[in-house]
């Protein structure tokens, strides 16, 4: 082959390759819309402190907010503070666990997403609510970055990270089997019902990625071979001078084959999310994302062969005495059987090196890249709310009592607003749904 046709090859390799890294470099994803009415921007007022729900713990890892109006800059707050008072925190990096920990429900009349909400550490959002209002504003949950190990940050200062993500394997004993990389998390399952949905809202739900499997371990250099210490015999020797040559030396040993890489973690998965509301004035945009696979390790490489052993030494054999040291028929001398000297200074030659091992690519193949995550499927649409809402009597009530209120402070549309809600999603001939009734 010419240079320039392999330059050529090589230029064609490098850009193959450089396609399918870039093929394999964005996981998953999906994004999905639904428009209702148009609508002008939406005013969020003021907080009414009257009306300021709290959050409490409903079971281990799991909080819940229930109240007339919540804005989400206020559960923003109070559950990063409960968590924190329970000894926890958002997780930004998982070492152990396949999922994310922290469960939140929020059950309102009316939500506000106010201000932009960033959760890493979510399992599962469920919202409940007559009404949710957004002035252009993101929901973004993401799943905690998936490490090797966490390490605590021992110094503390303020603005400093209190944990350190590592994402490297330590050094294993010699001989063990590679570790696989991680698998990423999944991200959050995400239900949300709403009566009405108001304003412009994106919602972000990010699995996180697999992380890659330890390297293969390189073959271990083979033992060289010891120094030939064998003396070779003093049988017939055709030689004037009765020296025997040394012993050739002992073979090295083979190097080592490298060793399979650990299997790269799989990329986490897009979990299912449902939105279902009665009518949409605006749009609400969801994009979900899997994790990626981790990157693949790379395979061990084999290592050289130990090298050959010196050669023995020279043997100098006793010269027979008399006439039958002269032999007729070969004119040669004959040497006897028996060793008279040695000489150290005067070897064999040198063993054979080793072979050298395998590479670990020769014997398993090339690295691979762990399976990117899957995404599950969604349910986004515009749909009836009474099966969702079936059961929640509590916060029936509430509404219920946000309608009253409304009523006796004669904001009409708010109460008819309320009313129309109940009795769609209310069990008829119920004693609520009777009183409904009644009011209008």
């Amino acid at each position: 082959m010419t240079a320039s046709g392999f330059i050529r090859l090589m230029l064609i390799s490098m850009f193959v390759e450089y396609y399918l890294h870039s093929a394999h470099a964005e996981p998953p994803k999906t994004e999905e819309t639904l428009k209702g009415e148009s609508i002008g921007v939406n005013t969020i007022p003021p907080k009414n402190w009257l009306f300021t729900a709290s959050i409490e713990k409903i079971s281990t890892n799991a909080y819940g907010v229930f109240g007339r109006e919540i804005y989400f800059s206020d559960v923003d707050v109070m559950l990063t503070d409960l968590i924190r008072k329970n000894g926890g925190d958002f997780p930004l990096y998982y070492s152990t666990a396949s999922e994310a920990p922290y469960e939140v429900i929020i059950q309102a009349d009316t939500l506000y997403l106010d201000q932009r909400i960033s959760w890493q550490g979510l399992k599962k959002l469920k919202i409940l609510a007559r009404r949710l209002i957004s002035n252009k504003q993101e929901l973004h949950l993401t799943a905690p970055s998936v490490c090797e190990r966490i390490e605590i940050n021992p110094e503390k200062r303020p603005g400093q990270p209190r944990y350190f993500c590592v994402w490297s394997f330590s050094p294993a004993m010699p001989g063990k089997t590679a570790r696989s990389g991680k698998n990423g998390i999944p991200s959050c399952v995400i239900e949300i019902y709403v009566g009405s949905i108001e304003g412009e809202i994106t919602i972000i739900n990010q699995a996180s990625d697999g992380i890659q499997g330890e390297e293969g371990r390189h073959g271990v250099r083979g033992v060289d071979a010891a120094t030939q210490t064998k003396l070779p015999e003093c049988i017939l020797i055709l030689s004037p001078l009765c020296i025997v040559p040394g012993l050739p030396g002992v073979r090295g040993q083979n190097g080592g084959d490298g060793q399979r890489a650990g299997r790269s973690g799989t990329g986490g998965t897009s979990k299912k999310l449902t939105l279902i509301a009665g009518r949409v004035s605006g749009m609400v945009k969801v994009i979900r994302t899997a994790g990626n696979g981790g990157e693949g390790a790379k395979m061990g490489i084999g290592a050289p062969g130990g090298k050959g052993g010196i050669g023995g030494c020279d043997v100098r054999c006793i010269h027979p005495v008399g006439f039958g040291s002269v032999e007729i028929v070969y004119m040669r001398y004959v040497c006897g059987s028996t060793i008279k000297s040695k000489d150290c200074t005067h070897r064999g030659p040198v063993g054979e090196s080793g072979d050298w091992g395998r590479d670990g690519e020769d014997i398993y193949g090339p690295p691979q890249k762990g399976a990117d995550g899957t995404l599950e499927a969604s349910d986004l649409r515009i749909g009836n709310m009474k099966s969702w809402f079936s059961g929640e009597n509590e916060l029936l009530k509430l509404i219920y009592r946000r309608g009253e209120y409304s009523f006796l402070k004669n904001q009409t549309d708010e109460a008819l607003d309320v009313f129309s809600f109940l009795m769609k999603v209310l069990e008829e001939g119920s004693s609520m749904h009777r009183r409904v009734i009644d009011l209008n």
